[in-house]
């Protein structure tokens, strides 16, 4: 064997060798991409950048107070708010829910019996109506069902208008759209607006409207919603937002609720400041995935929300300091398909379980990292999350936050009804989402103050694990936790080690209280699928699922402090929602 022959193998050899270990160091960084560590550590501490009580110049004012509403809720359609069970969600939510939702926001108010953007019957309100000698009249009587549930719930309206009246688009032929269209007649458009807010002011008061707002459209960059020109949406808007201001300048109009086109947003907040149009607040659309995607993504929603948020920074006149513009992110879901369910979609099966209330908090925190970074305040967080029709069997895996329930007498529909009167259910029941919510609406609003908060660790720097620290004007600290990976099959247990720093130390341990939310604790689709996942259930399996949904506390203890600082090892099993509450 010649000399170069055996060089050839020796390089070779050298070459696999060094293939073998890049692969083992790729697979490895993979591993720990995927496994993130299993510890990490939390440190709280007072910031001196904001007080509850004090003026200050940061646009990131309002965030650092918690003087925002991150629950929100919204409807893809109007009929589905009205459903008998969507009466169900109201009632559900005076009960178990009252004061956590600010905002509630549906398509589809001024929307035609013919049908909506995907045809079905009675979707909306069907406010423009015709006499038989051809004049045209309004019908308020599903407007006012829809917000007298609103805010009989201590909800306050966020009007979406829209979309186009059949009686007032310019395009007739019920196949080309008319709902998404340009009125034919813009005086008779203005009238409807001004009818409207005539109508609602009388009968909720002219000042109650004052805290309402009203948004023009639903993402006019997507044909599934606008089928005239960028143009036309710009007047249409200018027409609406002005007739609003001309029946009162306190009311507070905006958009354009964009849902993806950066181009499109950035040429109407132009076309708004150029023609000193009225723009009170600013509303964008983010999801964590369009439909295609195995698990949602925080990167790419949050990502969104930065892009926009970018973008508004480059006009100085709609800055936040004051009495600023306000922005909303009017909807904010983990992936697009609010009517899909897990048996049409097997992946979306996470909207009924643990994943979701940490996937929504962690992305909550995320978002609040990103105002802070920005120097931004997003005054709203909307999820598509009201009761579903298409919800027809429980725990469906839709969008819903809410899932209905059946017992041996109830008349559970294979198929929706082309108008979609669906029967109530036995009852409708909270899933962990819903309680999730629950959870962060224990952080009482514009009584809370962010502190410092910084997560350190593997499992943090891929936002495995991710927390806010507050203090309460009543002296409490709490502190919200998300432990939740992306993949959906996450099997690793991790431990946060919470340090606190407090104002003073304490003369005595100080109880902490923990509401979690886990595969054990305070999630009723466990405890459904350990009865056996029964279509029916009978009265005792009712009242224990509700009781599950409601959430309480899971621990109560005494800890003692080591000078100013409160350390805590917490465990927190996969896809954990998690909200410390300290009496110091």
């Amino acid at each position: 064997m010649n000399a170069a022959l055996i060089s050839r193998r020796k390089a070779s050899i050298l070459v696999l060798v060094i293939g073998i270990a890049y692969f083992l160091a790729a697979s490895a960084g993979f591993y720990m991409i995927i496994h993130g560590g299993r510890e990490a550590r939390i440190d709280i501490w007072m910031n001196t950048e904001a007080s509850l009580d004090g003026d200050n110049e940061s646009k990131s004012a309002d965030i650092r107070r918690w003087n925002v509403h991150p629950l929100c809720i919204a409807s893809d359609e109007f009929a589905a708010a009205q459903q008998p069970r969507g009466v169900q969600f109201w009632d559900y939510i005076k009960q178990e829910a009252p004061g956590i939702f600010k905002y509630a926001r549906l398509h589809n108010i001024f929307t035609s019996s013919a049908g909506d953007r995907r045809g079905e019957a009675n979707a909306g309100g069907d406010v423009v109506q015709q006499h038989p000698n051809g004049t045209i009249f309004y019908n308020w009587t599903k407007v006012n069902d829809l917000y007298d549930n609103i805010t009989s719930a201590g909800i306050t309206p966020f009007v979406e208008i829209g979309f186009m009246p059949v009686l007032l688009s310019r395009i007739s032929d019920p196949g080309n759209k008319p709902e998404r269209r340009l009125p034919g007649n813009f005086t008779e458009w203005r009238n409807l607006i001004r009818a409207f807010l005539h109508h609602v002011g009388n009968r909720y008061g002219n000042e109650t409207i004052k805290e309402w707002r009203f948004e023009v459209w639903n993402e006019p960059d997507a044909g599934s919603f606008w089928s005239d020109e960028d143009n036309d949406y710009m007047r249409l808007y200018n027409e609406t937002a002005s007739e609003i201001k001309t029946f009162s300048p306190e009311l507070r109009v905006g958009g354009p609720a964009i849902a993806n086109d950066y181009d499109f947003f950035e040429r109407f907040l132009e076309f708004c400041s150029t023609n000193d149009v009225p723009l009170d607040f600013i509303s964008f659309h983010a999801k964590g995935g369009h439909g295609g995607e195995i698990f949602p993504s925080h990167e790419t929603l949050v990502g969104k929300v930065r892009k926009y948020v970018s973008i508004i920074k480059t006009f100085p006149e709609y800055d936040q300091r004051g009495d600023g513009t306000e922005y909303f992110l009017t909807e904010a879901d983990p992936i697009v398909g609010s009517h899909k369910n897990k048996i049409e979609r097997p992946e979306f099966a996470f909207r009924d379980t643990e994943y979701y209330p940490a996937w929504y908090v962690n992305t909550l925190v995320q978002l609040v990292q990103l105002q802070l970074e920005l120097d931004a305040s997003i005054h709203g967080m909307f999820s598509h999350n009201i009761l579903f029709p298409w919800e027809v069997k429980t725990f469906h895996g839709t969008r819903g936050f809410l899932t209905p329930l059946f017992s041996a007498t109830d008349t559970i529909e294979t198929s929706i009804p082309g108008d979609m009167p669906l029967e109530p259910s036995t009852g409708v029941l909270g899933k962990p989402i819903f309680t999730g919510a629950q959870l962060v609406g224990k952080i009482p609003w514009n009584q809370s103050l962010l502190l410092e908060t910084k997560v350190t660790g593997r499992c943090a720097r891929f936002n495995m694990i991710n927390a806010l620290g507050f203090k309460i004007l009543d002296g409490r600290i709490l502190v919200l936790i998300a432990h939740q990976e992306e993949i959906q099959d996450a099997r690793t247990t991790r431990i946060a080690s919470v340090n606190i720093e407090l104002d003073e130390t304490p003369l005595s341990p100080v109880e902490v209280k923990e509401w979690r939310i886990d595969a054990s604790d305070n999630n009723a689709f466990r405890i459904w699928e350990n009865m056996g996942e029964p279509e029916r259930l009978n009265p005792q399996q009712v009242a224990d699922l509700q009781d599950v949904a409601r959430l309480s506390s899971t621990s109560s203890t005494m800890v003692e402090t080591e000078g100013r600082t409160l350390h805590l090892d917490i465990t927190l099993e996969p896809y954990t929602t998690l909200l410390l509450e300290c009496f110091p």
